[in-house]
């Protein structure tokens, strides 16, 4: 037994009785590389809106890759870049890393965007009202205005 790099390694082996008669033969060992890279992505990321803004500008942080084989490429799949403006509430940016063999694995940044306005409410004024006739209750229409 013994380890053989990536790729093809072709072994000779060459026999010799005593009264020198020989044979030859020849195999190939091919290794190849089926372990994933290792992909690390910043988990999550909160931000906050600013004053009537229904996003806010989000930064995080690139994802790191290795592998036990070498060269690992890492690719945005979906989602905004960083220092995009992002909608209030919650995205996912998703990456891939792929070795220098095609094996790939993937990894999310969550991106959580947290609104900071406060709702407005708008009230009618005060109403007074008589009850309806042969009854201890009114009934009474009135409109609130709501600004989320």
């Amino acid at each position: 037994m013994r380890f053989y790099p990536l790729g093809y390694t072709t072994n000779t082996f060459k026999a010799t009785d005593s009264d020198g008669n020989s044979s030859t033969c020849s195999f190939n060992i091919f290794v190849y590389d089926v372990e994933k890279p290792v992909i690390t992505c910043q988990p999550l990321v909160t931000v906050y809106t600013s004053s009537n803004s229904c996003s806010a500008i989000a930064t995080y942080s690139p994802p790191t890759a290795t592998d036990n084989c070498g060269y690992s490429a890492i690719e945005r799949l979906f989602g905004l870049p960083s220092g995009a403006f992002f909608p209030v509430g919650q995205s996912t940016v998703r990456f891939r890393a792929t070795d220098s063999h095609n094996n790939t694995n993937d990894c999310g940044t969550v991106i959580r965007v947290r609104d900071t306005i406060t709702p407005t409410i708008i009230c009618p004024l005060n109403i007074t009202s008589a009850t309806n006739i042969n009854s201890c209750t009114a009934l009474v229409g009135f409109f609130t205005t709501i600004d989320i």
